[in-house]
């Protein structure tokens, strides 16, 4: 029995895209294994977002090769997808982008759902993937397609496999989430459909973009008792002139008014955001415009991410580049102020009792546990509980974790 490790770069619909592979290996006879465990398949899901996950990419694939040198590579993925030249350079790796082609080359059975989730307690379920936007940085829409999402009853079926093994808090995820649309039907459509399932105790989604939030998707964020008070809303630029090069078609006034509006309609929502720093022709005051437009808007935390060109986007042929060494220092000011903002969310939960789920791997000898608005909890408790929902009282808040105590298993 041929034995077969996955590793996987980049997003939660990788990390969905990785576990569908794993069961059509299974499915098929293969005997699944870590890492370490001298397979004779590696297959390996890149992500290619940035250098930086290009570069994480190359360097594990080259030790794979290295050290299993009787081990067959297999390379998959957006990277692949975007940049095979880049990878085809690579003496050992065998290059299969999509999954239908690895399905093909080993003859394998190739599954319509997943019914697990390696390695975690909440389960990943992806709706809808591809995207048309084109954002003059993304490379994105290059490798994943046009958008296109999965029917409703797919989806009901998949997340009621994922229940009978256990799962019972789910993350919608997607390429652009809120472009979901099935049969007429759009994503808070969806959201209704599975919200009425026994099995699902708590539903969240992945980031959204700002433009396609309705309304009608904050209504039922506020009146939900399944749904996540928590949203991840990119933003990338705190600045009118940035947004405009970047083609993120809204204005720093539009996406205010609209995390305002969420921050007053859903109860102790937790909103965080995504920003990129050192685009083209970010200067010290389109910098500034956007340490400031973050600053005052009530962010439970940032992801900063340092500009990097892609090599066929639109943005790659700007001329105006910034000084690496000042995008360096830019991110660095952008994350102090996202721990800033986080501990200041954070703090307001202290003395509160809250709901929790509790994750599968324990950290420095406590259990972690993750609140509806993504607050992840540390507290000791028995490992019997991993998997499910747990009350903890919030006692403590540092620059990094939280800390709470069990009050109700």
């Amino acid at each position: 029995m041929a034995k077969v490790a996955f590793e996987t770069f980049g997003c939660r619909l990788n990390q969905y895209d990785t576990e569908l592979l794993r069961e059509d290996f299974e499915s098929s006879g293969f005997l699944i294994v870590d890492p370490e465990d001298n397979p004779d398949i590696f297959v390996i899901n890149t992500c290619t977002v940035t250098s930086r996950a290009d570069r994480q990419a190359r360097n594990l694939i080259r030790r794979r090769i290295r050290m299993n040198p009787q081990s067959m590579v297999v390379v998959t993925g957006c990277y692949a997808e975007a940049y095979p030249e880049e990878l085809k350079a690579i003496d050992g790796i065998t290059l299969i982008p999509s999954r239908d082609e690895i399905v093909n080359f080993f003859n394998l059975g190739a599954q319509e759902f997943i019914t697990r989730f390696k390695g975690h307690t909440r389960a990943f379920v992806k709706v809808q993937e591809g995207c048309d936007e084109f954002c003059t940085y993304c490379i994105v829409p290059y490798v994943r397609g046009k958008p296109r999402s999965r029917e409703a009853k797919e989806i009901i079926h998949e997340i009621e496999s994922l229940a009978q093994r256990g799962y019972n808090d789910f993350v919608l995820t997607g390429t652009n989430i809120g472009k979901y649309k099935s049969n007429s039907e759009g994503l808070v459509q969806l959201l209704e459909k599975i919200e009425t399932l026994p099995c699902v105790r708590r539903m969240d989604l992945g980031s959204i973009e700002p433009l396609t939030i309705t309304s009608e998707l904050v209504g039922f964020a506020r009146n939900s008792n399944k749904f996540a008070n928590h949203f991840h809303i990119s933003l990338q630029s705190g600045d009118d002139s940035i947004l405009k090069r970047m083609k993120r078609d809204y204005t720093v006034a539009w996406y205010e008014e609209l995390i305002n509006k969420i921050w007053t309609e859903v109860p102790d929502v937790s909103i965080g955001t995504d920003v990129i720093v050192g685009f083209p022709g970010e200067g010290e005051t389109e910098f500034m415009n956007t340490y400031n437009f973050i600053d005052k808007l009530p962010f439970a935390y940032l992801h900063v991410f340092r500009y990097s060109p892609r090599k066929g986007t639109k943005a790659a042929e700007f001329k105006e580049t910034v000084n690496q060494e000042i995008v360096k220092n830019r991110a660095e000011v952008l994350r102090q102020l996202g721990i800033k903002k986080s501990l200041e969310f954070r703090k307001e939960f202290v003395g509160k009792e809250v709901e929790v789920h509790v994750e599968s791997k324990p950290r420095n000898g406590c259990l972690v546990g993750i609140t509806s608005n993504y607050i992840k909890v540390l507290f000791r408790g028995p490992s019997a509980l991993r998997g499910k929902f747990a009350k903890v009282r919030i006692t403590e808040v540092d620059l990094n974790e939280t800390h709470g105590i069990l009050t109700n298993a």
